[in-house]
């Protein structure tokens, strides 16, 4: 089963000199976006800017989950960590309020289901049954390589994909519901163009 999500691409918000890693999307002062196949680079960030991809879902927010609120299109937006229910519910009703009313460059309160941005950590309690109990924190679910090169390939054509189908599967059993389908290898989803 595959849901639809949109899709934005955003400057690394960090000072220069930033070191541009082997995976990182880049955006040079001519436009040209590259996906960086080799070793890290010490490019200057007046040359070349960092960013991140990040798929957004209207899903209710909840507890542990991160969001991206402001406006995209002049890189003045936040991403926020919801640390308990209270704030989920507060950034929920704002969501529910306001979302009508805002254009299509200014995000409010969308959930990030998956991302290129390894700092972005969810954290977990492990079961009681478990050998290592306690508060674990793992990365968000990550954009495959194919998917970025495929990103890049058609934002430089012209083709800016700003919608993509996720490849959900179902947890099994009765009442429960679907979750995006993980590669459990390399912790990346399955991100498909929507062909038009």
């Amino acid at each position: 089963m595959d849901k639809k999500y949109r899709v934005i691409l955003l400057p690394i918000n960090k000072k220069s000199p930033y070191l541009i890693k082997k995976g990182n999307i880049c955006l040079n002062k001519k436009g040209i976006l590259e996906y960086i196949n080799q070793q890290p680079l010490n490019i200057p960030t007046n040359l070349t800017v960092p960013q991140y991809l990040y798929i957004l879902s209207d899903e209710k927010i909840k507890k542990n989950d991160w969001i991206i609120n402001g406006n995209i299109k002049e890189v003045n937006h936040k991403i926020l960590y919801i640390e308990n229910q209270e704030m989920a519910d507060a950034f929920n009703k704002i969501a529910k309020m306001l979302n009508s009313q805002v254009t299509k460059d200014f995000v409010i309160c969308k959930k990030i289901i998956i991302t290129n941005n390894s700092s972005l950590k969810i954290k977990r309690l492990s079961s009681k049954n478990s050998s290592c109990e306690g508060i674990h924190e793992y990365s968000l679910p990550s954009i495959s390589k194919l998917f970025m090169n495929d990103y890049v390939s058609e934002y430089n054509k012209g083709n800016k994909i700003e919608e993509v189908l996720v490849e959900y599967c179902h947890l099994g059993g009765t009442g429960s519901g679907y979750i995006p389908k993980i590669n459990p290898k390399d912790n990346t989803v399955i991100i498909k163009k929507i062909e038009i």
